[in-house]
C-alpha cells in the first residue's frame, strides 16, 4: 500500500516539477525576445534615425551661429566692401539644407518631427527611443514566469518530501504492529502483500537478507526525492546562467551603441575646430578677408556644437519613457558586466554540479533496483547461488555509496 501512495506522490512531484522547469525555460524564452527588440529598437533610432537629426542639427547650428555672428559683427557689411556677403551666403545656404532635408526625409524619420526638436537646435533622442519602447514589457512575463516556476517547484518538493516521513512512518509501525506483543517462539503472521520487503515476517536464517531487501526498497524509494530536488535546481540555475547571459549580453550591446553616439559627436566637434582653423590659416595666407571671416564664424560653430549635442547624446531614463530594464543595459559599466559574467559563470558551474550529482543520483537507483532484484530473488529461493546473495548485498552497498557522493557533489 505505502508503494502505491509513494509512487502517487513522486507521479504529482514529477510532473509538477516539468511544470515548473517549463516555466523557468518560458522565462528564458521571453528575456531573449526582449533583449533582441531592445537592442533592435537602440539600433534603429540611434544609427538609422539618429544621423538625420545629427546632419539636420549641424546645419542649423551652422545657420544659427553664421546669422548670430552677422548680427554682432563690428562694422556694416558695405564698410568691409561686401566680406560679410560670403557668411551670409552660407547661412542661408546651411538653413535651405535644413529645411530641404526634413522635407525629403521627415516622413521617413519620426525623430525629426517638430515633437522631437530641442530648444537648442538638435532632437531628443532618448525621449524617442522611449516612443519606440512604448508597449514593450520590462521583462514582467519573464519575471511572472519565474514566479511560477518557482512556485510549482516548491510545491513539487513539498509533494517529494512527503514521501519521506510516509515511508518512514510505515516502516516503523509495520515494524512494531509485528513485533511488539509477540512472544519469541510463536508463529510470524503469514506475510502480507506489499511491494515493501517486511524483514519482521521473514525467518530467522534469511533475516539479514530481508533487511538488506528493505534497505534497497528505501532508496528505490527516496533517492528519487532526492534526484528531483537535484534536477530542480540544475534546471533553475541553469535558467539563471541562460538570464544572465542575456542580461550581460544585451548590457554590452546597448552600452556600445550609447557610448558611439556621444563619441562619434565628440570627434565632429573636433573635426569641426580642425575645418574652422584650417579656413582661417587659409584666409590669413592668401589675405581673404571673407574667408577669414567664415572660419571665425565657424569656430563659434565648433564650439557650440556640443552643446547641442549633449542633450541628443544624453542617457536616456524612466522618464523618457525607457524600460528601466534597458535604462539598466544602457548604464553598465565594466565592473558590472564582469560582475555579471562571474555571477553567470557560478550559476552555470551550479548546473553542471546538479547534473553530475543527478547521474550518480540514477547510478545508486539503478544499483538498488539490481540489488532488490538480486536479494528478493535469494528471498524466495531459499537455495539461490551465493553469487546471488553476494552480488545483491555489494549492489546495495555501490548503490549506497553513489547515493552518498551525488549529495557530496552537490557540496
Amino acid at each position: 500500500m505505502v508503494s502505491i501512495i509513494v509512487a502517487v506522490l513522486l507521479g504529482a512531484a514529477t510532473v509538477t516539477a516539468g511544470l515548473a522547469a517549463g516555466a523557468w525555460e518560458g522565462a528564458t524564452r521571453e528575456e531573449i525576445k526582449w533583449s533582441a527588440a531592445a537592442i533592435e529598437d537602440v539600433r534603429f533610432v540611434y544609427l538609422d534615425e539618429a544621423p538625420d537629426a545629427f546632419n539636420i542639427a549641424a546645419y542649423r547650428n551652422r545657420s544659427t551661429v553664421l546669422e548670430t555672428y552677422l548680427a554682432d559683427a563690428d562694422a556694416p557689411r558695405d564698410a568691409v566692401g561686401g566680406d560679410l556677403d560670403r557668411v551670409a551666403a552660407d547661412a542661408r545656404a546651411a538653413q535651405e539644407t535644413v529645411e530641404q532635408t526634413i522635407f525629403a526625409r521627415e516622413g521617413h524619420n519620426r525623430l525629426i518631427g517638430e515633437v522631437y526638436e530641442l530648444p537648442t537646435g538638435g532632437y531628443d533622442i532618448p525621449r524617442r527611443l522611449g516612443a519606440e519602447r512604448e508597449g514593450e514589457a520590462e521583462q514582467s512575463d519573464a519575471a511572472d514566469l519565474l514566479q511560477e516556476g518557482d512556485r510549482l517547484n516548491a510545491l513539487a518538493q513539498a509533494l517529494a518530501l512527503l514521501c519521506v516521513p510516509i515511508v518512514i512512518l510505515w516502516v516503523l509501525v509495520q515494524a512494531a504492529a509485528h513485533t511488539v506483543g509477540r512472544s519469541p517462539g510463536s508463529t510470524p503472521p503469514p506475510e502480507e502483500v506489499d511491494l515493501m520487503p517486511q524483514p519482521w515476517l521473514a525467518a530467522r536464517e534469511v533475516r539479514g537478507l530481508a533487511y538488506a531487501s528493505l534497505t534497497a526498497w528505501i532508496l528505490l524509494t527516496l533517492m528519487p526525492v532526492v534526484t528531483l530536488g537535484m534536477s530542480a535546481g540544475g534546471q533553475r540555475a541553469d535558467a539563471d546562467a541562460s538570464r544572465l547571459a542575456v542580461a550581460a549580453t544585451t548590457g554590452l550591446a546597448a552600452g556600445n551603441l550609447q557610448a558611439s553616439l556621444a563619441s562619434n559627436q565628440a570627434i565632429a566637434s573636433t573635426h569641426l575646430s580642425f575645418a574652422a582653423l584650417s579656413r582661417q590659416l587659409t584666409a590669413l595666407e592668401f589675405g581673404d578677408e571673407a574667408e577669414a571671416r567664415l572660419g571665425e564664424a565657424e569656430a563659434e560653430a565648433a564650439d557650440r556644437w556640443l552643446t547641442v549635442t549633449e542633450p541628443m547624446t544624453r542617457m536616456p531614463t524612466t522618464v523618457d519613457g525607457v524600460d528601466q530594464a534597458l535604462v539598466q543595459a544602457l548604464t553598465a559599466t565594466l565592473p558590472q558586466l564582469e560582475a555579471l559574467r562571474l555571477e553567470q559563470n557560478a550559476a552555470a558551474d551550479r548546473a553542471a554540479q546538479a547534473g553530475n550529482a543527478v547521474n550518480l543520483a540514477t547510478l545508486s537507483i539503478a544499483l538498488a533496483a539490481l540489488s532488490a532484484s538480486a536479494l528478493a530473488f535469494a528471498l524466495v529461493m531459499r537455495q539461490a547461488p551465493t553469487l546471488v546473495r553476494v552480488g545483491g548485498l555489494a549492489m546495495l552497498g555501490g548503490a549506497v555509496i553513489t547515493a552518498a557522493a551525488s549529495v557530496i557533489a552537490l557540496v
